[in-house]
């Protein structure tokens, strides 16, 4: 039985009322991935979620991560708890049907005074919580995140930066920092390394090719639990991701520049595919190094595999996964006999 077979997601479930959410918020014990200025749409939805409760419409059920110490991380993609949150301590204004003209905005101060019926309703608002137990796997916390929202994968990164912060990935900065020696010469307005999930995918590249290790049965891995995997790594094989920006920094321009040009004519990865196109180009970096121990030219290589349409199909299509990171590291190999 593999190491994911043997994990299931726990769950408990807690109601609070919006009261006791401003109290934990207040005293840090309710954690949001990114605290960004609310934007217009974000007060609108406010003012939608104010006038539901106002005509008792329950509140969706919220999806959160239980951190080390007991606090929550919660894993809502919209942020609109977190707005309501911010609204109640006084943040920002909103407009309130049927209670403001059209174009006045109150402030929940002002609301209290206005309508403190509904304001008292507000507060006493409750909220379902399905909490994630510490002790389920953490990357089932992100695959349940993942199922249940519509994460950015700045928000994917941010979700992780949190739920892996004791399992060490702060030292994912420091790889970062060695892509910034190579982006002026390298890489340039195309893939922007600084990016740590840029580097985390093409890490994850890198230990298929390098360094697999057979535990747990990793070749059924998947995405979440591969990347878990990397994350706990980052600090104990720290020569062997050393090795790989040292490959990066000796591949040629002009192969760098063929790579970026096939992703997006030949394979025609669109831009806002980022993952795909990582793992492509790790998989390319990859192939260079390959070529470094053999009699066959980078760009010929290049040239060849380009022409399978397997491996076309493979990169448009494939879910990120160990068995199919490894199907593509092969048809290089297969070449390179």
């Amino acid at each position: 039985m593999s190491y994911r077979e043997q994990n299931i997601v726990e769950l408990s479930e807690k109601k609070i009322s919006v009261e006791n959410l401003v109290r934990l918020y207040k005293d840090g014990r309710i954690h949001f991935p990114q605290e960004l200025e609310p934007k217009l749409s974000d007060r609108e939805s406010i003012s939608d979620l104010i006038r539901a409760v106002r005509i008792g419409i329950p509140m969706a059920v919220v999806f959160v991560s239980e951190l080390q110490n007991g606090d929550f991380l919660v894993l809502e993609a919209k942020d609109q708890l977190l707005y309501l949150l911010k609204y109640i301590q006084g943040g920002f204004p909103v407009h309130i049907e049927g209670i403001t003209q059209e174009n006045a905005q109150y402030y929940f101060s002002d609301l209290t005074y206005k309508n403190p019926r509904l304001a008292g309703k507000l507060i006493r608002t409750i909220f379902t919580f399905q909490i994630i137990d510490y002790r389920t796997p953490k990357y089932l916390h992100m695959e349940v995140g993942l199922f249940h929202e519509k994460w950015s994968i700045e928000r994917e990164q941010a979700v992780r930066d949190l739920i892996y912060e004791e399992y060490g990935i702060g030292s994912l900065q420091y790889y970062c920092n060695k892509a910034v020696a190579i982006i002026p010469t390298k890489f340039v307005g195309i893939f922007q390394l600084t990016n740590e999930y840029i580097v985390l995918y093409l890490l994850l590249c890198w230990q298929r090719y390098y360094a697999p290790v057979i535990l747990y049965d990793k070749d059924n891995m998947e995405e979440q639990e591969l990347l878990e995997d990397i994350i706990i790594e980052l600090d104990h094989n720290r020569s062997v991701w050393n090795y790989f920006f040292d490959v990066v920094n000796s591949c040629e321009k002009k192969y760098l520049n063929r790579v970026f040009n096939l992703l997006q004519n030949k394979l025609k990865l669109p831009f806002w595919d980022r993952k795909r196109r990582t793992i492509t180009l790790g998989v390319f970096i990859c192939f260079y190094h390959m070529c470094q121990y053999s009699c066959i030219d980078e760009l010929e290589l290049l040239n060849d595999i380009v022409q399978i349409k397997d491996f076309r199909r493979k990169i448009r299509t494939m879910e990120i996964t160990a068995k199919n990171i490894d199907s593509l590291l092969d048809i290089g190999k297969e070449l390179i006999k």
